[in-house]
């Protein structure tokens, strides 16, 4: 236990010093300083305490930005609006002009389709390919009779645009070049769902039947996606992407089977989309918009629960703090009427307890930014291989609110509990513990 005389003979080796207001003459910086360490184990237990309160608030926090439905569905869609039209439909020639012109559309692309194009393979090239995609035991006998003849086989043939070449060409580490590829020279090829052979290599030529004409096409040196501007679905050999420009100035342009529009985020150029395509049938739309608000509606619960949690645990830290704190002060209130007797101001006193919360606060911000960050950053890797779409996002503005309250708490807490035990005299308090 600490002596009225012992603590007058603390301070005033303080406060014999230079009295002037400097970082080595300040006596109240020093003796708010001096009190925080004073009690190790002590400052410790409310370090520790604020430290778990806030970096679980801000762990919980991180991890729920990370898992924003946003970039789940960016994984499912690729486009902001999918239009996907059945061979059977016929669209208005002008159709894509139309699109192009509602308010707030800002790019238009579409993929052609040639449905049972057959293809011939000199060389082999997928014999491996179609091997593993009949091992699959999916592929009936009378499947393999219709879609496969010797070296020549038949699959789904897609024209593609200048956006989808530099897409397609930007996976593969090579150098592809556009005018090769409008020039009929390239053609991509895209597995299928139960052949993933995305990224695998391949290298060779086919030659695809077109107009009773053959055209020798070098592929691209691996397989794309197999999603790739289509749902995955292939006969025995892959999906094979040419050049729409090619196809056109061939004589075989093919027919539209779907139509990539980016809108951003604009609800209403999706409801003047959608309205243009009531009247048809056979046109299926999906949005990107749409798939964010079902998600969200799905994760809500979840959401809810995790916000709750870490308001909950933020609370119990700071409670936790409080009452420490309360503690605290209220122990050192005959040191504190001791330091009013020898001559300190109320003034004096209340910016030496001001300084101590600051303190408290400023060491728990360096915790929260050093090892909580680290702490945050290892829990999310830890989540992101549940959830492959999550992005690291740090909860900057949860962590300067929490350490705003904090900071607040700090400061009033220790000037409440004294301005509650200073309503006595400084006599009384002088013999509240006796």
């Amino acid at each position: 236990m600490i002596t009225p005389l012992g603590i007058l003979q603390r301070n005033f080796d303080v406060l014999k010093k230079n009295s002037s207001r400097t970082s080595h003459g300040d006596k109240v910086f020093k003796m708010a300083v001096s009190n925080v360490f004073r009690n190790k184990k002590g400052t410790a237990l409310v370090l520790g305490s604020l430290f778990l309160g806030i970096s679980l608030f801000v762990i919980v926090n991180g991890i729920l930005a990370g898992l924003d439905v946003s970039y789940l569905a960016d994984e499912y869609m690729d486009d902001d609006i999918v239009i996907e039209i059945s061979p059977k439909t016929k669209l208005e020639e002008n159709i894509l002009d139309q699109l192009q012109a509602v308010p707030h559309v800002q790019e238009v692309s579409y993929t052609t389709k040639l449905n049972d194009q057959w293809f011939i393979d000199r060389d082999n090239v997928l014999e491996r390919y179609i091997a593993d995609f009949c091992g699959t035991g999916t592929v009936p006998q009378e499947a393999i009779l219709q879609y496969a003849n010797g070296n020549q086989d038949q699959t789904y043939l897609f024209g593609i645009g200048e956006q989808d070449f530099h897409k397609a060409a930007s996976s593969m580490n090579s150098s592809l070049e556009y005018e090769d590829f409008c020039q009929g020279k390239i053609a991509f090829l895209a597995s299928a769902t139960i052949v993933p052979y995305e990224g695998t290599d391949v290298s060779g030529e086919i030659e695809i039947l077109l107009n009773r004409k053959i055209y020798s096409i070098e592929l691209a040196p691996c397989y794309l996606s197999a999603t790739f501007r289509e749902d995955g679905k292939t006969l025995l050999a892959p999906n094979i992407y040419v050049s729409q420009e090619w196809l056109e100035q061939i004589g075989v342009p093919g027919q539209i089977n779907r139509i990539a529009v980016q809108i951003g985020n604009s609800e209403q150029a999706l409801k003047t989309v959608k309205a243009m395509f009531e009247a048809y049938s056979g046109v299926g739309i999906t949005s990107k918009v749409e798939k964010i608000k079902e998600l969200k509606a799905s994760f809500g619960g979840i959401t809810f629960l995790g916000n709750a949690l870490s308001v909950i645990l933020l609370g119990i830290g700071l409670m936790n703090f409080i009452n420490m704190m309360y503690v605290s002060v209220s122990s050192r209130g005959k040191e504190l009427a001791v330091l009013e007797s020898i001559g300190m101001t109320r003034k004096q006193i209340y910016r030496m307890l001001f300084i101590e919360g600051n303190t408290y606060a400023i060491l728990t911000a360096m915790l929260i930014f050093t090892l909580g960050s680290a702490v945050l950053y290892e829990s999310f890797q830890i989540v992101k291989t549940q959830a492959s779409y999550a992005v690291f996002a740090y909860p900057v503005s949860q962590t300067v609110i929490s350490l705003a309250v904090v900071t607040a708490i700090c400061n009033l807490v220790p000037v409440f509990v004294y301005r509650t035990e200073s309503s006595h005299s400084i006599i009384e308090r002088l013999r509240g513990n006796d």
